[in-house]
């Protein structure tokens, strides 16, 4: 037992743990991260690599997530991801600060190593505050972003531009975040075989305008809905699409089986429901007629997991169930998803 007065030494650990990341949040300049590594399994896989990549880790829009089949059947892929936010006081009277977040994605696919892959973005703004002073600060967030996936024909995909998000607290609890981005794509176009991936990208404009709302009505629990849209102008008429993205998470945190685990875990099931439609029929398909415009139906739904061991090495786990159906038979497909890694935050 601990001494009269003193803490349990699993109780004291986690309070320097704490206090440690409390002290880190007054610098002037903060910086956080995480590494991962792991394995993913696929039951029945449809590729577009620069989907997967800058869709999943770049946080680009789900404009190009064709479903090209390469093959059917299960597959391996080994990866590693890092995920980077920064922030810097500009201001400390009126608590502006410059906000970086960076992310970079890099895959070895065991069945098949055409479909690995690269993927980085970055996004980069300042956050300046409306309100000065007042108790649920009103900011506005102008950014700068781009991003690029590679896979192994080379550069697959590129997207640069900037927009702007405002975030409105409503009370403790709620908050308001709505957007509008503005991106010129940059595509890598194969157009003299129309079943590879890269025949279905295509140069052009995409403006994005959405909300996402967060309540949080106590620590330990908190719900994300989010809804976006996206329209694409396309040099390529047959890939100009409107996108309706909808999510739906919920993030509730568990104590740690050990005391001696300085961190809750953290569990989050999530709904994803995307419809696309597109603006004109592909006569590269034999499939498609002028009277069978292509209209996507995508749904995905999991658990993601995030199990922290120490302060600083953890796990992560990912099951997710993934639907989408279409007018067009070559861009229906299911399957399932799981993915497990070794994190490493700082």
């Amino acid at each position: 037992a601990a001494p009269s007065g003193s803490l349990a030494e699993p109780t004291r650990k986690r309070a320097e743990t704490y206090l440690a990341r409390s002290l880190k949040q007054l610098q002037p300049t903060r910086m956080e991260g995480e590494i991962s590594a792991g394995m993913r399994y696929d039951t029945n896989p449809a590729h577009l690599p620069a989907a997967s990549f800058t869709n999943d880790y770049t946080s680009s829009s789900g404009a190009y997530e064709d479903l090209v089949k390469y093959r059917k059947g299960a597959e391996e892929t080994a990866y590693v991801a890092l995920q980077l936010h920064a922030e810097h006081d500009l201001s400390d009277a009126r608590r502006h600060q410059l906000e970086l977040n960076f992310a970079a994605y890099a895959s070895e696919n065991l069945r098949q190593a055409e479909l690995s892959g690269q993927a980085a973005a970055f996004d980069l703004g300042p956050r300046l505050s409306l309100i000065p002073g007042a108790g649920h600060d009103i900011t506005i967030r102008p950014y700068i972003k781009a991003d690029s996936a590679y896979a192994d024909e080379g550069r697959v995909l590129s997207t640069g531009g900037g927009g702007a998000a405002v975030s409105i607290p409503l009370g403790r609890w709620l908050t308001l975040e709505p957007f509008g981005e503005w991106r010129t794509v940059y595509a890598t176009v194969n157009n003299s075989d129309p079943y590879t991936s890269s025949s279905l990208l295509s140069d052009g404009n995409l403006a994005s305008v959405g909300m996402a709302v967060t309540w949080q009505p106590a620590d330990i629990l908190s719900f994300e809905a989010s809804g976006r849209v996206d329209r694409l102008q396309a040099n390529e008429k047959f890939l100009d699409a409107e996108i309706l993205t909808l999510t739906l998470a919920a993030t509730f945190d568990v104590p740690a089986p050990l005391e001696s685990m300085p961190y809750n875990w953290s569990f989050t099931p999530f709904v994803r429901y995307v419809d696309a439609g597109f603006g004109a029929a592909n006569d590269s398909f034999e499939e498609y007629t002028a009277a069978r415009t292509r209209h996507d139906k995508r749904l995905r739904t999991g658990l993601a997991a995030n199990l922290p061991i120490t302060a600083h090495l953890g796990l992560a786990g990912l099951l997710e169930y993934q639907r989408s159906n279409s007018n067009i038979e070559r861009f229906r497909n299911h399957g399932m998803t799981a993915s497990v890694s070794m994190t490493f935050s700082f």
